[in-house]
């Protein structure tokens, strides 16, 4: 299946999506602190979630990154909404999302992880 059809690049899309509308809301200094920063984590995931699609036999290492950089991403939004640099708006329509790609994320690592025992030397075909 082509990487831009799956759900959870969509649903990242629809979160980046997301993210630079609350970015447009903040100052430029926090835009340049924290929006940068989180837009850079989230352009991040289109790659890992690419390559974890394409490459099965090191799908695994690279949904960890994924994870890596979503959970980055997500401190980074609690921090802004802490501080108030964001509307609560926002940060409610970005955890909504946030929790559909976590879910996923995990679904997605228990699918390679039981793929990996189940095959001969944890070779999956790529």
């Amino acid at each position: 299946m082509k990487t831009n059809h799956l759900r959870i690049y969509t649903d990242t899309e629809s979160l980046i999506c997301l993210l630079y509308r609350a970015l447009n809301q903040m100052t430029a200094r926090n835009r340049v602190v924290f929006g940068d920063k989180m837009l850079d984590k989230a352009l991040r995931m289109f790659a890992h979630i690419d390559r974890a699609n394409r490459h099965k036999r090191d799908a695994a290492k690279y949904i960890d990154d994924l994870e890596e950089d979503f959970v980055c991403l997500l401190a980074l939004v609690r921090l802004c909404d802490k501080l108030g640099l964001m509307q609560r708006r926002h940060v409610e329509d970005i955890a909504v999302q946030v929790a559909v790609i976590d879910e996923q994320i995990g679904r997605w690592r228990r699918y390679v992880l039981s793929r990996q025992r189940t095959s001969p030397q944890g070779d999956v075909e790529d």
